[in-house]
């Protein structure tokens, strides 16, 4: 009861500026442009390695879980990205007023080259 799939909205730039956060536990993601949404709207991030913006994540004060997706990790996780929140906040607010999030496909391409070579 506390958690709605709402479907494709209008109102996404409105939900993002409302939210305290956003939590995307993708085990399989190309790119994932909500993360950088997210990023752009200044909303801390916790999400996996496998997503492409993982890379704009980190460089947001978000967090990211390495490796293959287990469920005690991302408990921990997430009870660490809740507890520093305030924190997470302020730098995804930093790095929104202050990043070019127009290179997001380089930003993409990087990150999948880097996931090739690990």
């Amino acid at each position: 009861d506390r958690v709605h799939f709402a479907g494709p909205r209008d109102d996404v730039p409105t939900l993002l500026f409302a939210a305290d956060g956003m939590v995307h536990p993708a085990r399989r993601e190309a790119a994932g442009n909500a993360l950088a949404e997210a990023a752009a709207a200044g909303l801390p991030v916790l999400c996996t390695s496998v997503c492409g913006y993982a890379g704009i994540v980190r460089a947001a004060g978000g967090m990211v879980s390495e490796g293959e997706f287990r469920q005690s990790e991302w408990n921990r996780l997430l009870a660490e990205f809740l507890a520093g929140l305030e924190e997470r906040r302020r730098q995804a607010v930093q790095y929104a007023g202050n990043a070019d999030l127009f290179r997001r496909p380089e930003f993409v391409a990087d990150e999948m080259e880097r996931l090739c070579r690990s």
